[in-house]
């Protein structure tokens, strides 16, 4: 995509939002993608505006809570946000921080990245997601296809070169560094995990993990052939499935009035193992949802989510069916 293609299309995003000149009420929202009332503990304020049912999106607007724009966007469904089409985001400076297109809630194609001073940072290639279990959101793995210093300077060219990734908030912290080769680290490539405090250093073939090693602020080292392994049940969800079976009584009341439903459940597995902080995400007869947090909360204690080798926090989501046979 060239530079005069983007901004056509940034401007015509800015066209179409100007257009709905009536949006739902703003909601507040965590950095987790939760909902608050309370704006002290949220991250930035939401506007979604109505409808345009020609081509069955809604127009999104971001704001950071000083009132600047945060980010541009167009969704299919609001909660959760399934992004369809361009997705403009923004440094608090107004400046351009990335540039993508999603498909059906999932970035496809050339992303195009910025350093706030407005210079053109990287261009990649999305080409799949791996699960972060200490977010519980879902990161894109990339291709380097070029990338430059905050000067202009070529570091990458044609998925060669010594790459160096900096963190996505504000592009002035390193957190990873090496070379590049057909778009993917090779070689070693040393790092930092910024939220749990880990320096590390990988050794890579052509962007396959080899082994990696991390140290933590107290010395401790953790080794490791995957950055990251999600929570589980001890003996696997199959295990659990079957517990589940066991476990669950049907409430009287819903089964009498024949009420059925999945319910849908977001929890924190602790670096112990042990959960907490059980939430409903989908409406829910109350019932089901009672039923479906006593059993989970009586499951025991679960094996640990771990972030290059790290037992790490993590949040983990479930579906629990009720379903009267016939």
């Amino acid at each position: 995509m060239n530079k005069a293609s983007s901004s056509f299309i940034i401007f015509l995003m800015l066209i179409l939002i100007k257009e709905y000149a009536i949006a739902q009420e703003a909601v507040y929202v965590k950095k987790n993608g939760e909902f608050t009332v309370e704006k002290d503990s949220a991250d930035f304020k939401r506007v979604v505006y109505e409808l345009d049912s020609s081509i069955n999106v809604f127009p999104i607007v971001d704001f950071y809570l000083t009132g600047k724009i945060k980010s541009r966007s167009f969704v299919t469904t609001v909660d959760p946000p399934i992004y369809q089409g361009q997705k403009v985001d923004y440094y608090p400076n107004g400046k351009t921080m990335l540039n993508a297109h999603y498909e059906k809630g999932k970035m496809v194609g050339d992303v195009y990245s910025y350093y706030p001073n407005g210079k053109l940072y990287a261009i990649k290639e999305c080409r799949d997601t791996i699960y972060n279990p200490i977010n519980g959101e879902f990161e894109r793995q990339y291709l380097i296809k070029s990338a430059k210093d905050s000067l202009g300077n070529d570091i990458v060219l044609e998925g060669k070169g010594y790459y160096v990734e900096y963190d996505k908030e504000t592009l002035s912290k390193v957190i990873a560094e090496g070379s590049i080769l057909n778009g993917q680290w090779d070689r070693e490539v040393k790092g930092k995990e910024l939220n749990e405090g880990l320096t590390y250093v990988e050794t890579y073939e052509l962007g396959k993990l080899i082994l990696g090693v991390a140290k933590d602020n107290a010395g401790k080292e953790y080794t490791y052939k995957e950055v990251s392994v999600p929570a589980g049940y001890k003996g696997g969800m199959d295990a659990f499935y079957k517990y589940l079976m066991k476990e669950v009584r049907y409430p009287h009341v819903a089964q009498n009035k024949k009420i059925q439903g999945k319910v849908f459940l977001r929890f924190v597995i602790e670096n112990n193992g042990l959960i907490s902080h059980i939430q409903i995400i989908n409406k829910v007869n109350s019932s089901l949802a009672d039923e479906a947090i006593r059993v989970v909360n009586k499951s025991g204690v679960w094996e640990p989510a771990k972030r290059r080798g790290k037992a790490v926090r993590s949040i983990f989501r479930i579906p629990i069916n009720f379903s009267i046979g016939n």
